[in-house]
């Protein structure tokens, strides 16, 4: 299978969780299927008791620059 490196990224969701001890979003899940990652979340607000507004679920591309790009942003704003 031959990959082309010009293909566009593919639309990936996240759970993101807010650590308690530093307020920063952190990675908890994620998927292609928004589903999946709606039914993580509730998993977590059940079993865990953690509250909605420490969840968030966001969409970005699927390679690790993308994701750390956009926690960068939730976590520290434009700083970097």
């Amino acid at each position: 299978m031959t990959i082309c490196p010009n293909k566009a990224p593919h639309k990936y969701f996240y759970l993101l969780g807010r650590d308690n001890a530093s307020s920063l979003w952190c990675i908890q899940f994620g998927s292609y299927d928004r589903q999946e990652v709606v039914f993580e979340r509730q998993c977590y607000r059940d079993s865990l008791a953690i509250a909605a507004s420490n969840l968030k679920i966001v969409s970005c591309g699927d390679t690790q620059d993308d994701i750390e790009a956009l926690r960068a942003k939730l976590n520290y704003g434009d700083y970097i």
